[in-house]
């Protein structure tokens, strides 16, 4: 076996054990109410995308701005300490000319990180190999994520985002991804499968693969609020029980039966292009804004203490999303 997968699967186990370290310590912290500095961070560096999803707004969207690299290294060398988890989103990322250098620069930022996250449509395939292929030479020592926006059928796929190349981009975009696999073991993909009311009714197929992951329309600013499925979807017990992706099922019963609390604000927070702090991504509520405020002190106001007590007793409109449910499983995996 070539030496450097070998080191790359072992950082690949020591991360996650790592981590697995982190979180008991993080949780006992929570028992014992201590305050805690949220350690998943995710960042929305653009406001633009390239398709125009039936069942989302984003698209109309006029302001194409980007986040500002100088911001970027300002937030990082303030809070990179704390971040474990760090995700990227859009609404496309792979619109932006120096995506490469901003994700590079954020992970070599962040010293005790353990994962890197982004989403994408996949529509650009030789920019994402690009990036890909740049990203794991020069990190070897991280866990990297990458999510595919994917429906089950062509036709249904392009349908929904009103591109014919759509759904062939993406599906070209994941089969050579998943070809470099095998030379780097910290690299995992994901196809999720965002449930809408033109595609529900292949919920009960797509639990079954194992690549995919789950998430729903929510009660947001950029979904179509006829979309939201929460709680009218049926899922088929008997295939809630023959799923054997442990994040998947736990998931799954979260949505059935609702035993789970969320952990925005305590364990994440949701950073949008001009640096507004928002407890999630669908919750759209300012906390305050980087660029005048310090976060550490920030987090221990009023404003903050109300916000974390309304998701607690979960007066907030509900997430659906891997964004936030992983995080509710890490730190409730038992129910």
């Amino acid at each position: 076996m070539n030496i450097q997968i070998i080191i790359r699967t072992f950082y690949n186990f020591y991360n996650k054990i790592q981590f697995l370290i982190f979180i008991i310590q993080f949780n006992t912290a929570l028992i014992f109410k201590r305050n805690t500095f949220p350690y998943k961070i995710t960042i929305k560096i653009n406001n633009n995308c390239n398709l125009k999803c039936t069942f989302c707004n984003i698209w109309k969207n006029t302001n194409k701005e980007i986040i500002k690299n100088d911001l970027l290294k300002k937030f990082f060398h303030d809070y990179s300490k704390h971040i474990k988890i760090l995700s990227f989103t859009g609404w496309e990322i792979f619109l932006i000319n120096d995506i490469n250098e901003k994700i590079l620069n954020s992970i070599e930022a962040c010293p005790n990180l353990n994962i890197f996250s982004l989403t994408t449509n996949w529509f650009f395939t030789e920019k994402i190999l690009s990036w890909a292929k740049n990203i794991l030479k020069n990190i070897n020592n991280k866990i990297i994520i990458i999510n595919i926006s994917i429906d089950w059928w062509e036709k249904l796929h392009n349908k929904l985002r009103w591109s014919k190349l759509s759904y062939k981009n993406a599906i070209n975009t994941y089969n050579k991804l998943l070809k470099l696999k095998s030379k780097y073991p910290n690299l995992e993909i994901n196809q999720e499968f965002l449930i809408n009311k033109e595609n529900e009714y292949l919920l009960n197929e797509k639990i079954k693969h194992k690549n995919t992951i789950i998430s729903m329309i929510q009660n947001s600013d950029f979904y179509k609020k006829d979309d939201i499925r929460i709680p009218k979807i049926k899922i088929d017990n008997k295939i809630i029980k023959n799923t054997k992706w442990f994040f998947k099922k736990r998931f799954l019963k979260w949505y059935l039966y609702r035993r789970y609390n969320c952990y925005a604000i305590k364990s994440s927070l949701f950073i949008n292009w001009n640096w507004d702090i928002k407890p999630c991504i669908n919750r759209n509520r300012l906390l305050c804004n980087i660029k005048d405020k310090n976060i550490e002190k920030e987090i221990k106001n009023n404003l903050y203490y109300k916000e974390k007590e309304k998701i607690e007793q979960k007066k907030c409109p509900g997430c659906w999303t891997p964004c936030e449910w992983y995080l509710s499983i890490i730190h409730e995996f038992w129910k």
